[in-house]
């Protein structure tokens, strides 16, 4: 992702989703850590499928995101908007990204200053769960070396089949571990590559719709210039 810049992040949560399960809370403390709390005036967490639930629930389920789910990210200037499926309710979404200035994310900055993806606080809280399940495995390791070190000592030799039996699983179950982190990893690079390539093309789209814009803007004023220059003395406001 590097020179990328973006002006505005858009988080979509459909508001037909009457419950906040494990997964989707794990969703929003990743894209916070992803964002930083800096970047967040230029996030809009918008809800959609509107024209699908009756107001007064939608609202409701609303006013929970708003007070239980997504209060720091608010807090921190986050924006909320409303999709329902219409061209102008996405129009109004895109409108406030217009005259936000560019920003960095702190993936971005962590990234810029060498550190790798797994190194980052977004990779660090993805790979908390396997980096537990390999603490665990390498604290379990330890213990059985100890017991079969007393188990040795006083010479029985049941316990130290039994221990020996134990360290082979507790070595596999940390060599899976390291796997998965590895393998994770690899995942996340991959991913990280897609995300900035996608970024990159819609960068190049949006400013080439922007220069449309521009072109088109200045072609009209022009017009409207000539069109009055030929009718006389008059007065545009734009």
């Amino acid at each position: 992702m590097k020179g990328v810049k973006l002006t505005g992040i858009l988080y979509l949560h459909r508001i037909i989703d009457n419950r906040m399960g494990g997964v989707a809370f794990s969703n929003i403390k990743l894209f916070r850590l992803l964002c930083g709390d800096q970047a967040m005036r230029n996030v809009t967490l918008c809800t959609t499928m509107w024209d699908k639930v009756p107001l007064e629930e939608a609202e409701a389920r609303e006013g929970q995101l708003k007070g239980d789910f997504w209060n720091m990210m608010l807090e921190s200037g986050a924006a909320m908007a409303r999709h329902d499926n219409t061209p102008q309710s996405a129009r109004d979404v895109i409108q406030r990204f217009l005259n936000l200035k560019e920003i960095d994310l702190d993936l971005q900055l962590e990234l810029s200053k060498g550190a790798s993806l797994a190194d980052t606080t977004a990779g660090r809280e993805i790979n908390k769960e396997v980096l537990q399940a390999q603490a665990k495995a390498q604290s379990d390791l330890l213990a059985a070396k100890l017991e079969l070190e007393a188990a040795v000592r006083e010479k029985d030799e049941f316990a130290q089949k039994i221990i020996k039996e134990q360290q082979q699983a507790l070595e596999k179950q940390l060599k899976q571990a390291k796997e998965d982190a590895e393998g994770l990893a690899r995942s996340r690079a991959q991913e990280l590559d897609r995300l900035q390539k996608m970024f990159e093309s819609e960068q190049e789209k949006w400013s080439a719709a922007m220069e449309k814009q521009r072109v088109e803007h200045e072609a009209s004023i022009k017009r409207v210039r000539d069109e009055n220059h030929g009718h006389g003395s008059g007065c545009v406001i734009f």
